[in-house]
Order: C-alpha cells, then sequence, then structure tokens
C-alpha cells in the first residue's frame, strides 16, 4: 500500500464560482468521451433483408462488454462485420456490415456494456455470431520505469492474418419472434484473447474469446442500459406520433453518428426547464435504455453551455500521484479518448502530466452521483492512481504538449477487477450491504487491496445474489467510485480504520 496521505480539506474558495461554471461549460459532459460516448457506434446502416424463417422481422440491439486483463490500459479493434446463422444452417444475416465498422476500445468496457449498432432482422432462431476483427492495437502500462508509462506494442492476430473472424456458438441461442425487440450481448473476453509468453508478458498476438448470449429483458431497463451518453443536440421535435413518447431529440455523437432520442413525461431535465429547453448546439449528458421495442428513452438528461473553445477534455485513467502525502499537487494519466479531438497537441493513447492548483475545481460525474451513497468527497486529497477522471485543459494552438494545469478534475465510474480476501462484513438490516476486501488487478494498483462498499440497491449479477454468495474462488468486476481516504471512516455503521482505498459500489458481477 502507498504511503497514508495527509488529512486535509480541500474546499475551493467562493472566488472560484466563475471559474466552476467556465468548467461546467467547458466539460461538455465530461463522460462524451468514456464508454458510450466515443465506443457507441451506432447507425441506420446495416438493416438485415434477409429471409426470415418465422415471418415478419424485430429490431435488435447489439451491445459490447468486456472481460479484461490486468496490465492492460487499452485494447482498441475495428469491428467490421458481425452475421447471425439461422438455426439449420441458413443463410447468415448482417447486423453490423464491413461498410459501417465499429471502433471499440474494449479494456474501456470493464464493468460497463456499450450498444454497438441496431438492425432489423427477420423472426426466427438464431445459433451462431459470426464475428470479423481488424487493427488490434494494445497498450500496456509499463511499472519497470517512475513513474509508469503507457507503452503501445506490437499487435497481431495470432493466425497471422489481417482480419480474424471467430464464429461463436449463441448460448442459450436467439429467439426473435415478430415486431418484439431483442438484444444480444457480445462478451469480449481480454484476458482469455491476448497471449503471454512463459514468464507472463504480453506478446502482442490476439487470438480473440467472445462469449455471445442474449440480453435479459425486463420491463424496467428494457433490452439493456445505456451507462455513458453524450453528445451535441442536433435538434428538437416537442412533440411524437408514438404515444408513449412526449418527444424526442436528434444526438450527433463525437463520431459524427446521430442517435434519436426519446424523452417521455418521467424523464427528468436538469438545468433546462424541459425537452422545449434543448437547442441546437447544446451539449447534453443522458442516462437512458433501450426499450422492449428497441428505442433509445432518455431518463434523465443534463444539458451543459456549448463548450470554451480553449479547453479540451481528456478523458483516462490516473496512473501516478505527486506527492505521496498530503494533497496531490501533480498526477500523470493515460488518455484514452479527448473532446474535442486535439491529436496534433495530445495524441491518444499517451500520458501527460496534470498540474492540481488553487483553481482547480474537482468533482464527482452528475450520472455517478447516485453510487455516491456514502457521501465521500472527492478532492486533492483522495485522487490517486487507478480512478477514472475526465480533465478540462487549456489547448492553445497547435503545438504537442503532455504538461497541463488542470481547470477542472470529474471522478467517473470504472470497473475494478479482482478477487474476495478473506470474508465479507455483513449489515445486520441486509445481506446487501456491507463490505469486503478486494485483491485488485489493475494496471496501476496490482495485487493492492481496496475495501468494497455495498449499499441496499447495490447490483449483483451473472449468478451473484448478495454478499454472502462472494467466494474467493470468483474473479469479480466490481463497478463503482474509487477514494483513497485517509481514514478512520464510518459507512453503513462500519468503521474502516484507513489509509487505504474504498470503492463505492454501484454493481458487482462475476467473470465465468
Amino acid at each position: 500500500m502507498v504511503s497514508a496521505k495527509k488529512s486535509r480539506a480541500f474546499s475551493p474558495s467562493t472566488g472560484l464560482e466563475r471559474q466552476d461554471e467556465l468548467m461546467k461549460r467547458g466539460l461538455v459532459a465530461l463522460t462524451v468521451l468514456m464508454g458510450i460516448g466515443l465506443l457507441l457506434q451506432f447507425g441506420c446502416q446495416g438493416s438485415a433483408t434477409l429471409q426470415s424463417n418465422m415471418g415478419g422481422s424485430a429490431s435488435l440491439a447489439i451491445f459490447g462488454g468486456d472481460a479484461p486483463e490486468c496490465s492492460v490500459l487499452s485494447f482498441q479493434v475495428d469491428i467490421t462485420g458481425v452475421t447471425l446463422t439461422p438455426e439449420g444452417g441458413a443463410t447468415p444475416v448482417t447486423v453490423i456490415s464491413s461498410s459501417s465498422p465499429v471502433t471499440v476500445d474494449f479494456a474501456a468496457l470493464t464493468g460497463f456494456n456499450t450498444v454497438l449498432n441496431t438492425s432489423t432482422v427477420p423472426a426466427g432462431t438464431y445459433t451462431q455470431a459470426n464475428i470479423s476483427l481488424t487493427n488490434p492495437q494494445i497498450t500496456i502500462l509499463d511499472t519497470t520505469v517512475t513513474p509508469p508509462v503507457a507503452k503501445t506494442i506490437t499487435t497481431m492476430f495470432a493466425s497471422g492474418l489481417a482480419t480474424a473472424t471467430v464464429s461463436v456458438n449463441i448460448k442459450p441461442v436467439l429467439t426473435i419472434q415478430a415486431n418484439v425487440a431483442q438484444g444480444l450481448i457480445l462478451d469480449f473476453n481480454l484476458r482469455k484473447s491476448i497471449q503471454t509468453d512463459t514468464s507472463g508478458s504480453i506478446t502482442g498476438a490476439v487470438d480473440p474469446a467472445f462469449r455471445v448470449h442474449p440480453s435479459v429483458v425486463t420491463t424496467v431497463k428494457g433490452l439493456g442500459e445505456i451507462d455513458d451518453l453524450h453528445g451535441t443536440v442536433q435538434s428538437v421535435s416537442t412533440s411524437s406520433t408514438n404515444s408513449n413518447f412526449i418527444g424526442s431529440f436528434m444526438l450527433q455523437l463525437p463520431s459524427g453518428r446521430t442517435l434519436l432520442i426519446n424523452t417521455t413525461s418521467k424523464t427528468e431535465f436538469e438545468k433546462v426547464s424541459g425537452l422545449s429547453g434543448l437547442a441546437a448546439g447544446m451539449f447534453v449528458e443522458i442516462e437512458a435504455h433501450v426499450n422492449m421495442q428497441g428505442d433509445i428513452v432518455a431518463g434523465e438528461v443534463e444539458a451543459e453551455e456549448q463548450e470554451d473553445v480553449s479547453h479540451a477534455v481528456l478523458v483516462g485513467t490516473v496512473t501516478s500521484v505527486s506527492p505521496s502525502l498530503g494533497a496531490a499537487s501533480t498526477f500523470t494519466m493515460f488518455v484514452r479518448e479527448e473532446f474535442p479531438e486535439v491529436e496534433s497537441v495530445v495524441p491518444l493513447r499517451s500520458m501527460v502530466t496534470v498540474n492540481v492548483t488553487s483553481n482547480t475545481i474537482l468533482r464527482i460525474a452528475f450520472p455517478a452521483q447516485a453510487v455516491n451513497e456514502g457521501g465521500l468527497t472527492f478532492n486533492a486529497n483522495t485522487l490517486t492512481q487507478a480512478e477514472h477522471v475526465a480533465v478540462l485543459v487549456p489547448i492553445s494552438g497547435t503545438t504537442p504538449a503532455s504538461l497541463f494545469d488542470a481547470a477542472g478534475i470529474v471522478l467517473r465510474q470504472h470497473g475494478y477487477v479482482g478477487n474476495l480476501t478473506g470474508t465479507p462484513t455483513i449489515s445486520a438490516s441486509s445481506s446487501l450491504t456491507g463490505k469486503f476486501t478486494l485483491t485488485i488487478c489493475s494496471p496501476s494498483l496490482q495485487g493492492e487491496p481496496i475495501t468494497v462498499v455495498t449499499f441496499p440497491d447495490t447490483d449483483f449479477d451473472n449468478g451473484l445474489t448478495d454478499l454472502t454468495s462472494l467466494t474467493s474462488s470468483q474473479t469479480l468486476v466490481v463497478r463503482g467510485l474509487l477514494f483513497y481516504e485517509t481514514g478512520p471512516l464510518t459507512l453503513n455503521g462500519m468503521t474502516m480504520a484507513g489509509p487505504g482505498w474504498v470503492l463505492e459500489s454501484g454493481r458487482i458481477t462475476q467473470i465465468p
């Protein structure tokens, strides 16, 4: 464990209120590039028009997820095609076409699912998915140097071919009924796909491994949740021909593609009076789901003013913090995404050093605030490696730069992989509530113990039911907010001595 940090409160002065407002304008919903913001490649292309073996057709939403590899910061690849083979071996149906490839960083999807595409698919039973990939690229964290640095290694498919095509049985089979939308999840297993040598070092060879299964359909979450969705409003309609909706707006993603976002009478709006308060050019942050008809439905919409063009948002992972005692004054981060595109200044998958100044505003992202049930504070004292952050930095011209003063830093949810150590401590009120120690598998926190705190509404998924269902033999993915606490700390009536890492959990799942 790293040395304990001094306990010193961080409280921006009232003189920073104007800077806070500037940050809010510039952050353009800081998760726009994390998860769905950049990874979502969603459009009208690729609709299937092949014959049905049951008659009729329905919408199919394709989701992507990942089982991560400990030392990998990024694994980016292009999905150049996905087809579904009908039962009996009839002609496969295309759901992602080579004319509209989808670029995904699967390492960014730890603990998350993202929508890759939607298609109209003939009704019938489908038993196999055929997935074509190209342009793989692995970036690891080299911890043999101080501070650690990102290292992109030569990557190729194990077959030696430029394109890898994987055929995976769909289990259980996908059955599509006419006019009944469905979801299909492509779970990429990064830890099984990336090959290592006898010493455990990554070789750069990739043999893609997927698990493909229908999504779980519920009346609340529909075909699946969209964990992060941000972009620019293109147009607004305050009416709808569908009686389930009161209106909609077109959202443009950084990729340039557009989505139709539907709103209902229950949609909550922040910083605008309602749907009519949205305007073209406005940046919004959305919590949404794909309903059982295949429509994207917004639960919450937070509007932001147009970004300050002299700033950019860098999204990625904190890899080191300095000093080790007291409030952080600088940190290094791996840049996974950026908005707007400023690669001439900051190349993607590069490292930058960020200064935390007296003018830097630190806060928790809006969609993640519901997870902060313990009321923990994100400040210079709780800033730590392995946190996923979005940082607002000044950009001037096109000269390459790697050192920035942060105008704002926003803490985001992230997924952390590890194994249970010891026995969970369970609250007397509920077996969902308590804490346990997770030995983390992370590029920047390899083998460190963190305290995971659970709450009554923490989701336990994929065979897990509550804290009593956790065992040391399981590989767990815990999605939530990570803090470094100098301690002591009391959450859920349970005391944590500190200093150490505390992870407030919104969702816990196990990797098959």
